[in-house]
């Protein structure tokens, strides 16, 4: 029985989150089959709300519910041990999750600055006051100021990968000569990105666009599903 992935997506079947990406190129690299459910923020808590359980993505495996994507990350590697391996031993595992801390605090707050008003815009109703306040709360970002200084926020965005361009000097991925959770943590950020922005986020001649592209080709098979959500 394959696991279930509950998503966040717009009306259109969009993935409005950048925290999908990781679980699905996880599940990709440890060849576990899952089943997508795309659905609104406001609809899976009303579905959860006995549990306590309000962000997303979900992965559901049998009677088991586990959120967030660091946490699901970390089920996968303790439950699937024959599969391969996400971070590589316990230190991997550190470092992935200081890649993770970084990116949570830095790279996301450029992307929903640069973002935000497009993801507004895509959202069902019900799920805008969310959004707002998830807004808000995480990266004191205001939404009705988003739509301004786009190209001064695309800078920030550009010179905040200084630190990943670094590390990509000497090695085609974070993690080494193959990508593992370090990289998907950063990839899927900008692979959310990427689909909801209009114009070029990275230029072409920047080591982040040469590993990405790297990355896009081994997961090429990942298209987004167009599907209806459970609005």
């Amino acid at each position: 029985m394959s696991l279930l992935l509950y998503e966040h997506v717009a009306e259109n079947g969009q993935i409005i989150d950048p925290y999908s990406w990781r679980i699905r190129l996880a599940l990709a690299h440890m060849n576990i089959e899952v089943k997508t459910i795309p659905i609104s923020l406001f609809k899976f808590r009303e579905f959860f709300i006995k549990e306590n359980l309000t962000k997303l993505p979900m992965v559901v495996d049998g009677d088991r519910k586990i959120a967030t994507s660091w946490e699901v990350a970390n089920y996968l590697e303790r439950n699937f041990p024959e599969a391969p391996t996400l971070f590589g031993g316990e230190v991997g595992a550190h470092l992935a999750k200081f890649v993770h801390s970084w990116v949570e605090k830095n790279l996301l707050k450029h992307l929903y600055a640069l973002i935000g008003d497009r993801i507004y815009e895509l959202l069902a109703i019900n799920d805008r006051p969310l959004f707002e306040a998830f807004l808000r709360n995480e990266f004191n970002l205001r939404q009705d100021l988003l739509g301004y200084q786009k190209e001064e926020k695309l800078l920030k965005f550009r010179k905040s990968l200084d630190p990943f361009r670094l590390v990509m000097l000497d090695r085609p991925f974070l993690s080494g000569e193959l990508p593992a959770y370090g990289d998907f943590i950063f990839y899927g950020p900008l692979k959310w990105a990427e689909e909801i922005y209009q114009g070029p986020l990275i230029e072409s001649d920047d080591l982040v666009y040469l590993w990405k592209s790297r990355m896009d080709e081994l997961f090429s098979h990942l298209g987004p599903d167009k599907k209806d959500i459970s609005a």
